[in-house]
């Protein structure tokens, strides 16, 4: 049976919207877009290639904070030339209570799924005469379609609380709620339900430096992956440059039960309104290999509007 496995992101974090619909909207500004571009394991002939983008924009009804975003997902996996391609609609409601806020989000998507054929072999094809697999040889299985399409239903939950120099989010996110059905042949193979946790803290040292700590958690019924790490940012006082950010970090992908799979360093910049961060996975599991320790190359790239949101500022006064 032909399966696929969902997307992933080193850089989780600058991939919002693939990561959890309540991060529709929850950032400061008018409106954000946001690009994620990895390939993976080229050395594995033609290897893996992944490319989200996405945008969102806030609206505010008093108190409360509306969102609403779009989601273009486009992926190509291995030599049978598997290809996706995901459009969604993504919302979420956001609402403050002093130092703690709480967001929740859906988001549906379409997905377009399409195969290429003549890549496929099966062991039936395997010619004992040859050797060799014969893709003229028939496959003993009984393919649907070489293009198969299907909705599919996320939603998620965020939390955020801002506690002195310490800014901790936590979210909780839940891919597939629907099952969809995802197969090319005459079968009833539906996808599991995936969940993924998440928690961060934004911890400000002196008035120049803010360490970021951040853990993912994903399982898919007996399938998960962890990736923690930390990134130190480096604020730039220099008045005459729109360079106003560096950064570094190191994060390092497992799997329990599996091992370790990479480890990844990340350096990034932060120009004017623009946050651009690039990353390597160096592979380090038993496929090392095979691969010659190459992983996969991420660039992100995130545009955040300035908000252009009125704040009513009280000052006190003497009664007369």
């Amino acid at each position: 049976m032909l399966q696929a496995q969902d997307i992933h992101f080193s850089q989780f974090y600058n991939s919002p919207l693939t990561l959890n619909a309540a991060n529709t909207g929850l950032y400061e500004g008018d409106y954000r877009f946001a690009n994620t571009y990895r390939s993976q394991w080229s050395k594995l002939d033609p290897g893996y290639r992944t490319n989200a983008f996405s945008f969102d924009k806030t609206l505010y009804t008093g108190a409360d904070q509306i969102s609403g975003g779009f989601l273009f997902i486009y992926d190509r996996s291995g030599i049978n030339r598997l290809q996706s391609i995901r459009l969604g609609l993504s919302a979420a409601y956001h609402r403050t209570f002093g130092v703690h806020s709480l967001s929740a989000g859906f988001q549906w998507n379409y997905i377009f799924k399409s195969i290429d054929r003549s890549k496929i072999t099966m062991p039936e094809q395997f010619n004992m005469n040859t050797g060799y697999f014969d893709p003229s040889m028939p496959t003993g299985e009984m393919l649907l379609d070489e293009k198969r399409s299907f909705g599919d239903i996320n939603a998620g939950l965020v939390y955020q609380v801002e506690l002195n120099k310490h800014f901790i989010q936590a979210g909780a996110s839940f891919f597939h709620l629907n099952k969809p059905g995802d197969t090319f042949f005459n079968s009833s193979n539906k996808l599991p339900v995936r969940t993924c946790l998440t928690v961060s803290d934004k911890i400000g040292i002196g008035n120049d430096y803010q360490l970021h700590t951040r853990l993912l958690m994903m399982q898919q019924v007996k399938a998960n992956e962890y990736v923690a790490g930390v990134t130190l940012v480096k604020q730039l006082n220099n008045g005459e440059s729109k360079f106003t950010e560096v950064n570094g970090g190191l994060y390092v992908r497992t799997s329990p039960g599996n091992g370790t799979d990479a480890v990844i360093p990340v350096i990034g910049i932060k120009y004017d309104l623009f946050d651009v961060a690039l990353s390597y996975d160096i592979n380090i599991s038993t496929l090392h290999t095979a691969t010659a320790s190459r992983g996969g190359f991420e660039i992100s790239l995130i545009y955040t509007a300035l908000s252009s949101r009125l704040f009513k500022i009280k000052i006190p006064c003497e009664r007369y």
